[in-house]
């Protein structure tokens, strides 16, 4: 008896399913049709047929949803669409701090196989060994050039890197002595009063002798 109703109840979906293909397939072809005959004609006879109005004339806050129909053409139904995205201010003014504005599908971070120069615990490995070899090619330049004397060259540059070291050294003490002179306060030797008296030729008073008075209380039985 299961197997019985499985059966038919497998029949019935499928005659549904097929029933439902055959309106859909109907359908489209009349939606097919109805669009070749609109092509033939110009967007003021469809829109007047449709009883749409001009896509670039809507307002704000008007409904379009008349254009999202099937008869509606492509092209008009996008005529609609951008004069909404003008009309709205939160589509047609983007904000360029919005997170979700990037497309982050393809960043190279997240792509397999990105080669990168940094090395845990020595950096940016390559580009060290880049200036090393710069040099080396360099102080082999200056080699061939001077075969003769190649000590002579390694001094020069050390000393030219001391006088470096020594003009840095001379010109932070320059600026130091700079600051010092300008935040210098001179003070004179003579203590004033605010008004200008000098303190000498002011008199103290002399002060009063302390008087202290005692009084004793005897007991009484």
């Amino acid at each position: 008896m299961s197997r019985g109703s499985d059966f038919w109840s497998r029949r019935k979906a499928q005659v549904e399913a097929e029933a439902a293909e055959e309106a859909r397939a109907v359908e489209d072809a009349e939606a097919r049709a109805a669009q070749a005959e609109l092509e033939e004609k110009s967007d003021a006879e469809i829109l007047d047929e449709l009883g749409l109005p001009d896509p670039d004339q809507l307002e704000p806050g008007q409904n379009i949803s008349g254009f999202m129909q099937k008869a509606v053409p492509e092209r008009l139904r996008q005529r609609a669409l951008r004069q909404l995205w003008r009309l709205n201010p939160a589509l047609a003014n983007l904000d360029g701090l919005c997170d979700y504005n990037g497309d982050f599908t393809n960043a190279a971070t997240d792509a397999p196989g990105v080669a990168t120069a940094y090395r845990v615990g020595k950096g940016l490995m390559k580009h060290i060994e880049a200036l090393e070899r710069e040099a080396a090619e360099k102080a082999k330049g200056i080699a061939a050039e001077n075969p003769e004397n190649p000590s002579e060259l390694a001094a020069i540059g050390t000393d030219s890197e001391v006088d470096a070291e020594n003009a840095e050294k001379t010109e932070i003490l320059q600026d130091s002595a700079d600051t010092a002179d300008a935040s210098t306060t001179i003070v004179s030797d003579v203590a004033e009063y605010a008004d200008g008296t000098p303190l000498d030729t002011v008199e103290e008073e002399p002060l009063r002798p302390r008087r202290m008075r005692f009084r004793i209380e005897s007991e009484t039985e």
